[in-house]
């Protein structure tokens, strides 16, 4: 009786992820070159690496913390939200200390001008002082579709990324009960794509560029993982990600250990 419970234990986790697991995306690596990049997740941490490079990555979901080490040269580079608030202040600082000149010059030309040309000059000025309510990404908007896509077998959900009406990218977002994710790793890397995009964008906009066509899938309600997303220019489509397998086994643990994550 204890074996017939066994067995049927067995059967119900065969369709459920309890081992570690490993994303393999295709990633440009330059003209007409392809890279394997590998997405490795065990207990909250996600580690980011190429095959046979000494320089990795480590997200750990419970901290909210990046870690960049380079074996080669020892170097290790942490970030986390301490330091995006730090930088991010110093980016602003630099930045409004730039425009203070700059619109000090404008506002003397302009004593002469018309009340007009004033206006689009205070509205020039606007956009670049508050980059985060003016900037161009403000414009962007994500666009649900009814397509669905299989990458390698896996069934996704295409989504729309536009500006204006026009289509900057696609993105096809892969359910975690299709990719056969625990709630661990999936909340593990949704953690780290957030984090990337906070991270991304922040800088950017303190720095007042603000044209980046980045997508925060919590904001965006965006439910799933992307294995596809496309870059579309000039009805062209170049592959910025492709899923290439998926694999599902226990991983060591030494490929996460680093101490550098605890604070």
């Amino acid at each position: 009786m204890k074996v017939f419970l066994l067995l049927i234990a067995c059967s119900l986790f065969n369709g459920i992820a309890v081992a570690d697991v490993t994303l393999i995306f295709n990633m440009p690596a330059g003209p007409d070159q392809v890279r394997e990049v590998n997405y490795r997740i065990k207990n909250h941490t996600l580690r980011i690496d190429q095959a046979n490079s000494k320089q990795y990555k480590l997200y750990d979901n419970t901290q909210q913390a990046f870690i960049n080490i380079d074996e080669n040269t020892g170097n290790i580079s942490r970030i986390d939200g301490d330091y995006l608030n730090s930088r991010v202040a110093t980016l602003n600082q630099q930045r409004l200390e730039k425009l203070a000149v700059v619109e000090q010059q404008l506002k003397d030309k302009l004593n002469s001008k018309p009340a007009e040309e004033k206006r689009i000059a205070e509205e020039l000025l606007n956009q670049l002082k508050y980059p985060e309510f003016y900037g161009a990404h403000t414009f962007l908007k994500v666009e649900t579709t009814k397509q669905t896509r299989r990458i390698n077998k896996i069934q996704c959900h295409v989504y729309n990324l536009t500006r204006n009406d026009e289509i900057l990218k696609q993105l096809c977002m892969a359910s975690q009960e299709a990719l056969k994710l625990s709630d661990i790793d999936y909340a593990t890397l949704r953690g780290f794509y957030h984090f990337n995009y906070i991270f991304q964008t922040q800088l950017r906009i303190a720095m007042g560029k603000t044209d980046f066509i980045q997508v925060d899938y919590e904001k965006e309600n965006m439910a799933g993982i992307p294995i596809e997303i496309l870059h579309i220019s000039d009805k062209n489509q170049k592959s910025e990600l492709s899923l290439n397998r998926i694999q599902h086994n226990i991983l060591d643990q030494v490929l996460f250990n680093s101490q550098n994550l605890a604070k």
